[in-house]
């Protein structure tokens, strides 16, 4: 009896100790991604930059180049009358460590008015750390285009896997 109680305790401790260790990154991968999402909506577009995946803005061709570029996309939203109405982040739906990474993949539910439209979609975020997830990176990960984000982020861990997008027009 002794011994089983004994085996429960220490279960306990380890289970606990990989509890707090795990802690410290998902606290930090949650304020970050709330944080971009924030800036996203705030139109801070130098803080959403902030948490783009570097990769992604060196596409663009630069911070300059990548900030022109999403000023212009959400002003032709604004054009084409599309609201934003409500976005909010789901909690990761795969999270996976190696050696010099931490990964994870989080839903992403958007609700938009287009004239007297309304489209609600979930979209999925790809997040990075190379910290130990101190410090994220993301990028808008869509199932259609995972071997084009493979490429440009080739440390992306093969296990890693983007759900389909989904859109429904009330």
């Amino acid at each position: 009896m002794g011994k089983k109680i004994s085996i429960l305790i220490l279960l306990f401790i380890v289970s606990t100790s990989i509890a707090v260790k795990a802690q410290p990154y998902l606290d930090n991968l949650n304020k970050q991604a709330n944080d971009m999402l924030v800036a996203f909506q705030k139109g801070d577009y130098n803080t959403l930059l902030r948490y783009t995946h570097p990769k992604i803005i060196e596409d663009f061709g630069g911070q300059k180049k990548a900030l022109k570029t999403i000023k212009i996309a959400i002003e032709t939203l604004r054009n084409q009358k599309v609201q934003i109405k409500k976005v909010i982040l789901g909690k990761p739906t795969q999270i996976i460590t190696d050696e010099k990474t931490i990964q994870c993949v989080m839903p992403q539910n958007m609700e938009m008015q287009i004239d007297e439209t309304i489209a609600k979609s979930t979209v999925y975020i790809f997040g990075i750390s190379y910290n130990g997830g101190n410090t994220w990176y993301f990028v808008n990960a869509d199932s259609e285009k995972e071997e084009s984000l493979r490429t440009k982020i080739p440390e992306m861990n093969k296990h890693i896997v983007i759900p389909k997008s989904e859109v429904i027009y009330n």
